[in-house]
């Protein structure tokens, strides 16, 4: 009987473990009835094991929607650290680079991911509403998150009155993802940034790296990484102008680590490099999110877990 009862539930938990990772896809629509575009779905994933009690954000590039498939990778390894993981929709179908690089405006970067983050005018034709910013879907999100799955710690990303927690969430972001992550490092304290193929924000009109790409953010610079490949020259900028954005940042100067002979701890580096050879591929731009770089797994890790305070 015992025997019996012992295999009962065994099968009931191998079907739990195997779909522990398996995201909740939830539409944008459906925790705001105001929201009536980009509606394809966020994903939410539960910690595996002890959770960390942080939650990672996860912003995807221009055009991108948290169902593709090329970082749940990325997604799936924090969730084995123990994050709450959110992949959020959000308008993301312009360019920065596109609508800012060639402005004599100089603020114009600034404007142009405030407007996405907050809500605002990105141009005269075009403005972002408040419900569709990305600080309204990740927030009504989580109430929707808290609501649905109540007692499974989405709650605790949330401070009274419904505004959101950001010291306990750590932003990612790929390409322009990424821009939006090192933006809302400098509107608030998070846990840490992480940009892959990003920054690009740069000045062809000037020049120069996008003005408010610096050092002054309300993020200390030590929870900022990025990660990119040597060999991406387009999608904004080349690689050597993406340098001179994170040299002005001030991201260089605690350390570049080159990732495809790494030392155990990357040197404590806060810019990560790889040059690996994609063989007939030139998707350098999408590279350190790949799962089939042999690199990427740890770095992913490092990024995730390097002690930061």
């Amino acid at each position: 009987m015992i025997k019996r009862t012992v295999a009962i539930l065994i099968s009931l938990l191998i079907p739990l473990a195997c779909h522990a990772s398996e995201p909740l896809s939830v539409r944008p629509s459906e925790t705001d009835r105001r929201i009536t575009e980009f509606d394809s779905p966020h994903l939410a994933w539960l910690p595996d094991g002890a959770a960390r009690n942080q939650l990672l954000v996860f912003l995807p590039g221009t055009g991108g929607k948290p169902e593709k498939k090329l970082f749940h990778p990325f997604a799936r390894t924090a969730v084995a650290l123990g994050y709450h993981v959110v992949a959020l929709m959000y308008p993301n179908n312009l360019a920065s680079q596109k609508k800012c690089s060639q402005s004599d405006d100089p603020d114009a970067y600034l404007k142009f991911r405030n407007a996405i983050i907050r809500g605002g005018v990105i141009g005269p034709h075009r403005v972002v509403a408040p419900q569709d910013s990305i600080e309204n879907r990740l927030e009504k999100l989580l109430v929707h998150l808290d609501a649905k799955q109540p007692g499974r710690g989405w709650g605790q990303f949330l401070a009274s009155g419904g505004a959101i927690e950001w010291r306990r969430v750590a932003v990612a972001g790929q390409s322009q993802g990424g821009g939006h992550s090192y933006m809302l490092g400098k509107n608030h304290e998070v846990a840490r940034v992480l940009m892959f193929g990003s920054p690009k924000d740069y000045s062809f009109h000037f020049d120069a790296p996008a003005k408010g790409f610096d050092a002054n953010t309300k993020t200390p610079l030590k929870r900022f990484f990025a990660y990119n490949h040597m060999r991406d020259n387009g999608n904004g900028c080349t690689h050597a102008q993406q340098t001179k954005i994170l040299r002005k940042m001030g991201l260089a100067d605690l350390g570049i680590a080159e990732v495809d002979n790494p030392q155990s701890s990357y040197r404590h580096a806060h810019v990560l490099y790889t040059n690996a050879d994609l063989g007939s591929s030139t998707k350098f731009h999408a590279s350190v999110l790949k799962q089939s770089l042999s690199a990427n797994p740890s770095v992913w890790k490092y990024m995730l877990t390097e002690p930061v305070d």
